[in-house]
């Protein structure tokens, strides 16, 4: 590679990986780089980052150290008074305490903790990130205690939370209090999770949920989930790349905006091969309510969406892309028939079939016994 290249490299980003710039292993060069916003140092190999380092990168946006051999939260971050996203994703570190972020709390927006190796995880490591917006984090099962809520109880301003299950839990444990106000949108995602507690949504107390499910054993996700989201009235859903088979309505309005009542806002499904039965017949009926107040939600916004807007938000109010999601979503019983096409000539479901079929054949059976004894 030549000179000129590297010059050029250095003075927008690095990308210090395979051969786009430079690749070190074991160590860092020196980086007289006071302007430097990006740097990415994954796949390295590194055991270590250097603290004087930071001392030339007080400019430093973006700093990426995954997938490295660090054992430590590297002391680097306590002088980069910049830092808004940080990586630190599959290294062999042991330890998260109250003072591994100090250094990076007052700017950091965008945290990266999945898949170490840790022994201790102490409760107030991200108390004092309060601008911190974005989390993505392994569930860490194997420590006693591990609850979000009390790692996230003083990061008032998170949005969205990505968890990844690498051991089998169904997340009540680890779930289970209160989440910030403004917490949002909770993905999970990871092969080792089975099952979802119905608990594990009680403590959003934001009245928007996005909830999204990526490359999990999920088979069926339950109506349950939603109801015991008490403080939620707008949900939106994606599910991609997971094994789920089920979708149960998580709607318990007819329409958006009834007091204390939750409707399905978005739905996205595309690439998901369901059990197209009864269980998931309500999405025909739910298509239809939801072109009817498309119009009346888009044209009064602020009524149905009683949290502050996020920018780049793909479930935006003029995203219409719903009907197509649902010809790319397949039926694993019906010969991989598009959804589309088996709600339209497969399935003969009503908006609450599924989640209400035994309250109806009860109410039928009571009313031909009332309907008998006046006869009688």
């Amino acid at each position: 590679m030549n000179t000129s290249y590297i010059k050029y490299c250095l003075r927008k980003k690095i990308f210090v990986k395979h051969e786009k710039c430079l690749k070190f292993h074991l160590q860092v060069p020196e980086l007289p780089l006071t302007r430097l916003q990006t740097l990415y140092l994954a796949h390295n190999e590194l055991a270590s980052i250097p603290a004087e380092m930071a001392s030339n990168l007080t400019s430093l946006h973006y700093l990426d150290l995954s997938y490295n051999d660090l054992t430590v939260v590297p002391l680097i971050t306590h002088t980069l008074p910049e830092l808004k996203t940080f990586n630190l994703a599959n290294n062999p570190i042991t330890a998260i305490t109250n003072t591994s972020f100090l250094g990076v709390a007052d700017s950091l927006e965008e945290l990266d903790i999945r898949w170490l190796s840790l022994s201790t995880f102490e409760a107030g490591a991200l108390c004092k990130a309060t601008k911190l917006r974005r989390l993505y984090i392994t569930a860490y099962t194997g420590l006693k205690n591990f609850n979000f809520p009390n790692i996230l109880e003083y990061n008032h301003g998170l949005r969205d939370l990505l968890i990844d299950v690498e051991n089998e839990t169904d997340l009540q444990k680890e779930m289970k209090g209160k989440f910030p106000f403004k917490l949002y949108n909770i993905t999970l995602t990871g092969k080792a999770l089975k099952v979802i507690n119905s608990d594990i949504l009680r403590g959003i107390r934001n009245p928007h949920l996005h909830f999204g499910l990526y490359n999990t054993s999920v088979s069926s996700v339950p109506k349950e989930m939603f109801i015991n989201a008490e403080w939620v009235r707008n949900i939106t859903i994606d599910l991609h790349h997971t094994d789920t088979r089920t979708l149960h309505n998580p709607s318990s309005g007819h329409k958006p905006g009834v007091p204390r009542k939750q409707f399905l806002m978005k739905l996205r499904l595309a690439g998901t091969y369901l059990n197209c039965d009864c269980d998931i017949g309500w999405i025909e009926m739910w298509q239809r309510k939801h072109r009817q107040y498309q119009e009346d939600r888009c044209n009064s916004y602020g009524e149905f969406n009683n949290f502050e807007r996020e920018e780049g938000d793909e479930f935006n109010c003029w995203d219409n892309g719903w009907d197509d999601d649902i010809r790319e979503t397949f039926c694993m019983n019906k010969n991989n028939m598009s959804l589309s096409n088996a709600l339209k000539t497969e399935i003969e479901c009503g908006w609450s079939t599924g989640s209400y079929v035994g309250s109806s054949n009860l109410l039928i059976f009571l009313l031909f016994l009332i309907i008998g004894t006046i006869l009688n």
